[in-house]
């Protein structure tokens, strides 16, 4: 992966372009929250834009029709140089027994998934030098919370 400085809000905003009218057309609402003057992170847009993708499709089958998506970027508090982005969905959440699996490849809970979509994330996020965790119970929804070093920052690899 070519790494060059990305904006993050700006590949937010690109792929809700992609996806927000099918989403809103199932009845689906999308709630920005996206800080200003953010530092850039290295990495890749077309593959942080993937993880993006996957990220709303998956909350937009958990929600079927109706609910709410909620995006948030922001810097990380206590962490200087490092960006936070919060994907949230308000769909019926995942039992704890499956949280452990869901970036394991082929590991899927849909009848017409792959299993590779979170996987391929995970190691989207990791080649970034980012981490990528989720919190989610049932009947409260999920949320997925990407963090990602600024360009600027010297990380241990």
């Amino acid at each position: 992966i070519e790494q060059v400085p990305v904006d993050l809000n700006q590949v937010v905003e690109e792929t809700l372009l992609l996806m927000e009218k099918d989403l809103v057309k199932r009845g689906i609402a999308i709630r920005r929250s996206l800080a200003a003057n953010l530092p850039p992170v290295q990495g890749d847009s077309s593959a942080l834009q993937q993880v993006m993708m996957n990220l709303l499709s998956n909350a937009g089958d958990a929600l079927g029709s109706g609910g709410e998506i909620s995006l948030e970027t922001r810097p990380v508090s206590g962490d200087e140089g490092a960006i936070r982005l919060t994907v949230h969905d308000t769909g019926p959440g995942m039992s704890p027994e499956i949280l452990p699996k869901i970036f394991d490849p082929f590991y899927t809970t849909k009848s017409d998934g792959t299993g590779l979509g979170l996987s391929i994330s995970y190691s989207i996020v990791r080649e970034h030098k980012g981490t990528i965790d989720v919190e989610s119970l049932p009947g409260k929804g999920t949320v997925f919370i990407l963090t990602f070093p600024s360009a600027g920052r010297d990380v241990q690899a």
